[in-house]
């Protein structure tokens, strides 16, 4: 999927593929067929041949994004006209759409000489945003984009094709009003996040915080997504981490302990021996657990941030907790999307950073969180539009105490080894010790 929108004062053809560019000669890396069915692809993404121009289309219903003049630096415009490319993955994809040029049209007016196109791509796959850019840098980088958002294991394989410019270095100040556990994720500037959270029906007396015990000792039915394997293991993963587990060594490796691993996996058991868990949670995802929580399928559901933001009216009767641990500290491994330059040209990085330095404020960061329903990475972007005092309050606590999952327990073998694990103690199949073992055999051996 690929989407297009184009925001700026200034309006300028987009390059063809066979006009000459200011920014590289190109004939010379096409030099095969598939080179040069690699460069048209990539032509397409960047915006295919020249259009006529266009007027900026005035704001409609989306929202107007207003300016933060305590963080907002008189403008330094860059000395030639330019388009600055910007790619981003399908949860932004409401970025390129004409009806929501308010979202941008807060930098063309502070940047008149930038113009602004955004390209929604799909993250992985043929002709995904990282299979692109993968192509791109080795046959044809002239038409790699300035910018990009995406998520951290997308971006993380973005960075180890050498393709990340070091944003510290291009912009030192960039991150500082981000929440400090979000800080230091990857190689990119954290600006939305998504987490795992608990919600259940009110009236209802619990002990707070709630330990899977009081959950059992309530009577309610409990959801979560065991047939999500992502969704699946970051939840084992918070309550090893509530066992005080650690998850990574000093190398940043997984470091997994067997015996806390087998207590995590005999709680589950314990759930569905007593009949606590809804018997479908083995092939649910984590829509279909929202979906049987607001069916009345379930009085405790595992969902998400974004579902909570994007569905309010379904919180009138509902309270909200961090997933239930044996602590009951509030732990939450969180999904984080990140920007990162990627144009190596000092022209074109300074426009990217301007662009940042722009989207980065309060006001920017929270139009087009609000948009995602993803959570900003700032406190000054709250409250949450549309949830309540409490709700937005509890959402802004989860967000400061959420961290990021670490790289190594989110390759495909250590996921794969960890649900099937989960999945067959609750099946039956294996007691919780020996899956537990079996597992971290699997996940040594990688």
């Amino acid at each position: 999927m690929t989407q297009d929108c184009a925001v700026g004062s200034a309006l300028e053809p987009k390059p063809t593929i066979c006009a000459a560019s200011n920014r590289g000669a190109r004939t010379s890396v096409l030099t095969t067929v598939a080179a040069l069915a690699l460069a048209v692809a990539l032509a397409a993404c960047r915006g295919g041949a020249a259009p006529a121009p266009t007027q900026t289309p005035a704001p409609g219903p989306a929202p107007t994004v207003p300016t933060s003049p305590a963080r907002q630096a008189s403008p330094t415009p860059v000395q030639s006209q330019m388009t600055l490319y910007i790619w981003v993955s399908s949860e932004f994809a409401f970025a390129a759409q004409p009806d929501n040029a308010a979202l941008l049209q807060g930098f063309a007016e502070a940047y008149p000489g930038i113009r602004v196109h955004v390209s929604v791509k799909e993250t992985y796959g043929k002709g995904g945003m990282v299979d692109l850019l993968a192509g791109a840098s080795r046959v044809a980088p002239a038409y790699l984009p300035d910018l990009i958002l995406l998520d951290e294991d997308s971006l993380e394989q973005v960075a180890a094709l050498g393709l990340v410019q070091p944003v510290d270095v291009l912009a030192p100040s960039v991150r500082g009003a981000l929440f400090a556990n979000v800080q230091a994720a990857g190689s990119g500037v954290p600006f939305a996040m998504d987490f795992p959270l608990l919600v259940y029906r009110t009236p209802m007396t619990l002990p707070l915080p709630l330990t899977l015990g009081a959950i059992a000792e309530s009577g309610g039915r409990y959801a979560f997504a065991v047939g999500d394997e992502d969704a699946a293991v970051r939840s084992l993963l918070a309550q090893y981490v509530g066992l005080g587990g650690a998850l990574v060594d000093e190398e940043g490796k997984a470091a997994l302990d067997s015996r806390l691993l087998a207590r995590v996996l005999e709680a589950y058991r314990g759930l569905a021996d007593q009949g606590v868990l809804a018997p479908q949670v083995l092939s649910l995802d984590r829509d279909e657990v929202w979906d049987l929580y607001r069916a009345g399928g379930a009085d405790f559901a595992e969902v998400w941030a974004s579902q909570v933001w994007g569905h309010p009216s379904a919180l009138a009767d509902a309270d909200l907790a961090a997933l239930p641990t044996a602590d009951g500290r509030p732990i939450a491994l969180a999904r984080v999307w990140s920007w990162a330059i990627v144009s190596p040209t000092p022209e074109r990085q300074q426009a990217a950073v301007q662009f940042l330095a722009w989207v980065l404020q309060v006001g920017p960061q929270s139009a087009w969180c609000e948009a995602a329903h993803l959570v900003p990475t700032q406190a000054g972007a709250w409250p949450l539009a549309g949830l309540s005092a409490a709700h937005s309050e509890f959402l802004l606590g989860m967000a400061q105490a959420a961290t990021p999952c670490p790289s190594t327990l989110r390759t495909p073998a250590v996921a794969s080894a960890l649900h099937t694990a989960l999945s067959q103690v609750l099946k039956g199949q294996l007691a919780p010790r020996q899956a537990a073992e079996q597992a971290l055999n699997k996940i040594r051996q990688q």
